[in-house]
């Protein structure tokens, strides 16, 4: 598992080593033994239960020492398999608390090159062992969780929209699911809009509004979050187009509303995007405009009517917006 992380490679993966603690992994069944057993226990324990160190113990949970399986090959080869396991085993043992985050337990497993960490409670007593399994178990069954509330929510969305969409009809939907960073998919959701909008008939201009509406929607979840759910709805009169993302929100909507204003970092930069002229030109592509961004995520809903009240009339409102 990398460390380093830079917004290309970071995955879900490296989501829930932050969001996970040490007791969210750990294993609690623990086997342990007391000084007074010898080291010949210690390898049988080890045989039985298929592990590779064992943490010593007094009073049930105070720890002062770990044997682990290279100390009873040393024993074995010095011809002192019976020796109480307190002359082998290390008596300075690296510990982490269970309610630090799981990324620091994993960074301290890569720094020491060990194969398990005993973890220790507010009163310094052994509540569990991390094992680097124990991390790619635990992480694994987060990602499975996540990924059937995602499948849930899509599916409550697409019922609602569904829904919405029989209760009027003659309306035509368009739905894509946005990953993050997956620039090769830039342009998909736009495309598909401006060939159902050119199907109606409407005038270039406003097919050139939607398309441009769409593709600045599809680039922002692309860049700016962690996936999401693209989708337009097209009547005879209008079409709406809805963007839902996963991802931080924006603590400051009027300020990200400002031309040339952005968060981008350094690699998207370098890509070519972060101009900040996202979210001003979906709304100056727009008649109607609106954006929600609560901690968990941001919606922004453009709808374009296909015959506006004049074409003077938006292009006067566009002006009026640069000013």
């Amino acid at each position: 598992m990398r460390m380093r992380i830079d917004p290309v490679t970071y995955t879900p993966f490296h989501e829930a080593l932050y969001d996970l603690r040490v007791r969210d992994a750990m294993s609690k069944n623990l086997i342990v033994l007391g000084p007074e057993a010898t080291m010949l226990d210690a390898q049988i324990a080890m045989r039985d239960h298929r592990i590779s160190g064992i943490p010593i113990v007094i009073d049930g949970d105070k720890l002062v020492g770990l044997v682990s399986i290279q100390d009873v090959i040393e024993a074995l080869v010095a011809n002192d398999i019976h020796a109480p396991v307190g002359k082998w085993m290390t008596e300075k043992v690296y510990t982490v608390r269970e309610k630090i985050p799981l990324i620091q337990a994993v960074k301290e497993l890569q720094k020491r090159g060990f194969g398990r960490l005993p973890v220790l409670n507010a009163e310094d007593r052994l509540v569990g062992m991390l094992t680097n399994n124990d991390v790619t178990r635990a992480v694994m069954l987060r990602l499975n969780e996540e990924a059937r509330a995602a499948e849930q929510r899509e599916a409550d969305l697409m019922a609602r929209s569904m829904s919405a969409t029989q209760e009027r009809p003659g309306i035509e939907r368009i739905e894509i699911r946005v990953e993050p960073m997956d620039l090769d998919a830039a342009g998909t959701f736009a495309g598909l809009v401006k060939k159902a909008v050119k199907k109606r008939g409407v005038s270039p201009d406003v097919a050139r509004r939607a398309a441009i509406a769409a593709y600045e929607a599809e680039v922002n979840v692309i860049l700016h979050s962690m996936g999401g759910i693209l989708e337009a709805f097209l009547s005879d009169q209008d079409i709406t187009i809805l963007s839902r993302d996963r991802g931080p929100g924006i603590p400051n909507v009027d300020e990200a509303m400002k031309e040339g204003f952005s968060t981008a970092n350094e690699v998207v930069r370098a890509l070519g995007f972060g101009a900040g002229m996202g979210l001003p030109n979906m709304k100056r592509c727009s008649d109607e405009f609106s954006i929600s961004a609560p901690a968990s995520g941001t919606t922004v809903t453009m709808k374009i009517l296909f015959n506006p009240p004049s074409q003077a009339t938006h292009q006067e409102n566009a002006t009026e917006e640069k000013t």
